[in-house]
């Protein structure tokens, strides 16, 4: 993929092309603004006015990176910790390791309350009313709505039937980028006739919804009157037990307090505005005329930089150019993002590590290395659990879980505690942020600069992943030794032995961290790293085939499900760390021999891009074209974008599959169709 050079082309005109459209109530595909750190998803009306007809696909939530909540548990420190949950022990080489693994009898509560907790949370919903009662979707018709991904906006049109022309509606939603508001403006002659615009706050869940409309009573809002110098202007304090956050609104019309955790905003013209801030602290957003100029402000200034891409197939492009604007909107926040983004709660909101890469690992190959970059100081941040994390165990250095809060701690999980895919994951990333500002013409005083500040997450990564290979005199090998969890999550953590992706992911990352040590003048650190990844043992190979894991010779027969791991060596490292060891013959069969005996309904959405990665490496482009389009029940990207896993109620919309296809896109070779 190149850069396209404005003069030759109309990036924007070629965008608007792709501009969502939906001219029936569509539950499956809701369009949602968002900055990366809030997202806003509506329904056709623009806003959240449908919930209950979106609840069972795609609920309509408002929800913020900063914002979390904790349950408080019914003990006698009204919580619990890692510490309170019974680990589950393994013999590792002679010695005792544990995990936080099963959930025992007698300690379901401590299991449950931690992988809970803390949990992202609806912050509020905003919605048409109707002289005081809800609006049913049976009374709309004439409906249009389009979002404008070139400039952010989300442009809707409705009627209400019995009105006849003069119940028409228009909305304007947009997000600002420079603040946390969602901002509308909405033109209507049934503005003066009873149409009014409320604002409603549930209690915390850390379920799909974000969301318990039951619960009265656990939570508590109040107008904040310093901060409200008229009628127009209303500072909401919201309290759920230890989580507080302010709701400013702001409207050309009076905010009125309706009844207990309900605002709302009427207006005798035909013509309202109306923005809702959303904030950690106390402040007032953005007003819809200024959130709007800057989001266009900033769409503009996306589409016109960076790489862009062009090819015949017009649901590829597709695909491509929603996908981008998904991810900014839901991933490109300061802290790794859940399977949903900021759209939905997917495993209570919390982030899998193992997935940040196919998040965000697509931005510096765009030329947007910013966005993945700003997400790198939270990983300092939390180092000290890393740390706990591996000396839980006694290994050194820093230890990546899978599944984290903002925290940063650990979560039980039957899986996640024995994964180590991720581990490489910030080394990775790092690099690629590198390579892109150095393609961008970095100095080199600032490519020392980046590479000081990060070396600490280099360092203690690569530290981790020395101590945990272990060494095999006889072979004079380096290993990955059980219990241990491969990247398909289908084998026993007591059976698996050295799988195949992870010792190509360890050799890769442990070479990128020996150049880093060189480049800052360790030398001694940087010839034992080399030393370390030139001995990894090779890739597990049964009947001509690269297997699984050096225990599964039935890879291809019962285990033919899930991840196809052993592909993702080129099908998402290029081959690098492993392009010496690896036998291009014995991989191109094994390529074959997935496409030919692969469960496909079991794969993810992110596993197609890893097969088209692998089939273009090896020169078959159709094949790698005709892969990611798959017709496959988690491969569908339905109106508004998202890759959708049909098979699974909890995951209306799937990100790691958006920017695995970005990657693929970028990473792929030229059949002269992208320019």
């Amino acid at each position: 993929m190149k850069n396209i050079n404005n003069n030759n082309i109309n990036r924007e005109e070629i965008v608007k092309k792709y501009n969502p459209h939906l001219s029936s109530v569509n539950a499956k595909s809701p369009l949602s603004v968002g900055n990366g750190r809030i997202c806003f998803t509506a329904d056709i009306t623009g806003m959240q006015t449908l919930y209950d007809d979106y609840l069972d696909e795609t609920p309509l939530c408002t929800m913020a990176e900063w914002a979390w909540h904790v349950i408080k548990a019914d003990n006698e420190r009204g919580c619990y910790s890692l510490d309170d949950v019974k680990m589950t022990e393994y013999d590792y080489m002679g010695r005792r390791v544990s995990y936080p693994r099963v959930k025992y009898e007698g300690n379901e509560d401590a299991y449950d309350w931690v992988r809970q907790n803390p949990h992202k949370f609806n912050l509020g919903r905003i919605t048409f009313m109707f002289k005081g009662e809800p609006v049913n979707g049976n009374d709309l018709d004439c409906i249009n709505q389009t979002l404008d991904i070139s400039t952010g906006l989300l442009h809707s049109t409705f009627r209400f039937k019995q009105y006849g022309d003069e119940g028409f509606v228009n909305v304007v939603t947009v997000c600002d980028s420079e603040s946390d508001t969602v901002a509308f403006k909405i033109n209507s002659q049934l503005l003066t006739k009873g149409l009014s615009v409320e604002i409603h706050f549930p209690y915390p869940s850390c379920d799909i919804t974000g969301s318990d409309w039951t619960d009265v009573l656990g939570h508590s809002d109040r107008i904040c009157y310093e901060n409200c110098k008229d009628g127009n202007k209303c500072t909401i304090e919201r309290i759920a037990d230890e989580t507080t956050y302010y709701v400013n609104i702001s409207s050309d019309s009076r905010v009125e307090k309706l009844r207990e955790h309900a605002y709302g905003v009427s207006s005798g013209e035909n013509l309202l505005h109306l923005s809702v801030n959303f904030q950690s602290k106390k402040m007032i957003g953005e007003n819809f005329e200024n959130a709007s100029k800057n989001s266009r402000a900033f769409w503009h200034n996306y589409w016109n930089s960076g790489k862009f891409f062009i090819h015949d197939n017009n649901e590829l492009m597709r695909r491509v150019i929603l996908s981008q604007y998904l991810l900014v909107i839901n991933d490109s926040g300061f802290i790794p993002p859940g399977e949903t983004g900021l759209t939905c709660n997917s495993w209570y909101g919390k982030a899998h590590l193992e997935m940040h890469y196919w998040h965000m690992a697509w931005a510096p190959l765009w030329g947007h290395p910013e966005l993945l970059e700003r997400s790198f100081d939270w990983y300092i941040n939390i180092l000290p659990e890393a740390r706990k994390n591996a000396a839980r165990n006694g290994y050194k250095g820093a230890r990546w879980t899978k599944m984290v809060s903002y925290t940063g701690k650990d979560c039980p999980s039957k899986i996640a505690p024995l994964l180590v895919w991720q581990q490489p994951h910030i080394i990775n990333m790092l690099q690629m942020v590198l390579d892109s500002y150095k393609e961008n013409g970095i100095s080199t005083e600032d490519v020392d600069t980046y590479m000081r500040k990060y070396w600490i997450l280099v360092k203690e990564t690569a530290e981790f992943m020395e101590d945990y290979l272990v060494y095999d005199f006889m072979s004079d090998t380096y290993n990955i030794e059980s219990p241990v969890i491969p990247v398909q999550e289908r084998h026993l953590p007591e059976d698996t032995r050295n799988p195949i992706f992870e010792l190509a992911y360890f050799r890769y990352g442990l070479v990128i961290a020996s150049q880093w040590a060189s480049h800052l003048g360790d030398i001694t650190l940087s010839q034992k790293w080399d030393n370390i990844a030139g001995r990894i043992a090779p890739l597990p190979v049964s009947d001509g085939l690269y297997i699984s894991h050096e225990n599964c010779p039935e890879t291809f027969t019962e285990k033919a499900i899930d991840h196809p791991l052993m592909l993702m060596v080129y099908g998402m490292l290029d081959g690098f760390g492993a392009k010496d060891i690896i036998d291009m013959d014995v991989y191109k069969s094994t390529l074959l021999k997935v496409i030919d005996v692969w469960d496909y309904p079991t794969l993810w959405g992110w596993d197609f891009a890893v097969i088209a990665m692998a089939a273009d490496k090896l020169g078959l482009k159709d094949t790698a074209v005709s892969q990611l389009l798959m017709d496959s029940p988690k491969n569908e990207y339905v109106e508004s974008g998202n890759n959708r896993q049909n098979s699974r109620k909890d995951l209306p919309l799937y990100l790691p599959g958006n920017g695995s296809l970005l990657i693929a896109v970028a990473k792929g070779s030229d059949p002269g169709k992208f320019l």
